[in-house]
């Protein structure tokens, strides 16, 4: 659905009539490396991309919010490097789309596989996370984002002291930083490219709260337990 145009009309038709109160987006992996459907009658016809440049996405007309908005990428592992890596960039407009077609002040993104195993690249993972969410200058606005990361369940007990004050400038917006001290717990129907299994995740939940723009970002780092 990322990248497979859809026509906007349609979409803000079928939310006004089955009074849509949240919405849960899919992504796919494809063979097809590019998607070139063609929608006809265009002079009728609006077709976007959740991956197209957020600044050619007209905001919603619509007088409500959406009680929240999931981005699964469980079946999407291009998608989830896109977002947390400086690969692929037509992924960073994704969450700016979300929210100018369906708008919410909440956002969650479920089942994202990352390569992080230490801090390092768990904290570039973040950084391009914050790409991808203030791509566009947001506010008011929960992120929820469940990373499955290659992290042994020991090292959750390094986030406080790692994570410790640590908070960060975006473009003049400060972010404070903490670590629940309660671990979280997960069970994940994860697709392992035949089939969907069930698995169980443990991890810690860092949580970065902006001072000024009343945005929220929870990071949710999940380990598998074997």
């Amino acid at each position: 659905m990322i990248k497979t145009p859809m026509s906007r009309e349609l979409v803000d038709m079928m939310i006004k009539k089955w009074k849509v109160k949240s919405v849960k987006i899919n992504a796919h992996f494809s063979i097809k490396r590019d998607c070139h459907y063609r929608l006809n009658n265009r002079e009728f016809i609006t077709p976007f991309r959740l991956s197209d440049p957020f600044a050619n996405t007209e905001k919603s007309k619509n007088n409500f919010k959406f009680d929240h908005v999931e981005l699964n990428l469980t079946e999407s592992s291009e998608c989830a490097r896109g977002i947390t890596t400086d690969k692929m960039n037509e992924y960073k407009n994704i969450i700016a789309n979300i929210r100018r077609i369906f708008p919410t002040d909440y956002i969650k993104i479920t089942g994202a596989k990352v390569l992080s195993s230490n801090f390092s690249e768990l904290y570039s993972e973040f950084y391009f996370l914050y790409n991808t969410i203030y791509i566009e200058n947001q506010s008011n606005l929960r992120v929820d984002v469940e990373l499955l990361t290659g992290f042994r369940k020991s090292e959750f007990h390094d986030f406080p002291a790692y994570f410790f004050n640590d908070p960060f400038d975006w473009e003049g917006r400060v972010h404070t930083c903490t670590v629940e001290d309660s671990p979280i717990s997960r069970v994940l129907q994860l697709f392992d490219g035949k089939c969907f299994q069930q698995r169980n995740y443990t991890g810690k939940r860092v949580t970065y709260k902006g001072k000024t723009n009343n945005c929220v970002i929870n990071f949710d780092v999940l380990s598998f337990l074997k």
